[in-house]
């Protein structure tokens, strides 16, 4: 079940006057403070496209500890707590936490990709953006709330093991 957006005012303090104009101050106000901007998935595969081609090391200098082991990635596995939301991916925390060293095998490669492109794969990018009320400040605010975004367990344990290793 999905939850709508709450209701909120627009930049010149009116209620917002149909679902697209709330949806639109919802996502201005959340790019503007994650100093994002507004593109559909075709733009965003063709920039990130972009982006792995320009930005291709001329030269690979990595040592061997500069490089996340398997040991490492089955850390951070375990560290998926369960009961969080699930991502786009559809794979829950209880499979992350419950079997580390399989996923670990599974996904060794694309943290190895990671470390050497400094590029996460698109399909871990982004998720479900959610608002949470602060429980201060007016409801009808955007200001009043903070962004939650439910995204993939599988590119934030990516994340983590290259984060812990350097």
């Amino acid at each position: 079940r999905e939850s709508p957006l709450p209701i909120v005012h627009d930049e010149e303090g009116r209620p917002c006057s149909n679902p697209q104009a709330l949806l639109d101050r919802w996502v201005n106000f959340f790019g503007a403070m994650e100093g994002g901007i507004r593109m559909d998935k075709e733009q965003l595969y063709q920039k990130w496209r972009t982006n792995l081609h320009t930005f291709v090391p001329e030269q690979l200098c990595l040592r061997p500890e500069d490089i996340p082991t398997l040991v490492d990635l089955e850390r951070a596995y375990r560290r998926v707590r369960p009961g969080k939301a699930t991502g786009a991916d559809n794979i829950p925390p209880e499979l992350c936490h419950g079997q580390p060293t399989t996923l670990a095998r599974l996904t060794f490669t694309q943290l190895l990709k990671l470390t050497a492109h400094g590029q996460e794969s698109l399909t871990h990018k982004g998720g479900l953006l959610v608002s949470a009320w602060k429980k201060k400040g007016a409801q009808h605010e955007c200001s009043s709330y903070r962004s939650l975004l439910i995204s993939s367990h599988v590119g934030k344990t990516l994340h983590r093991a290259l984060r812990e290793t350097q």
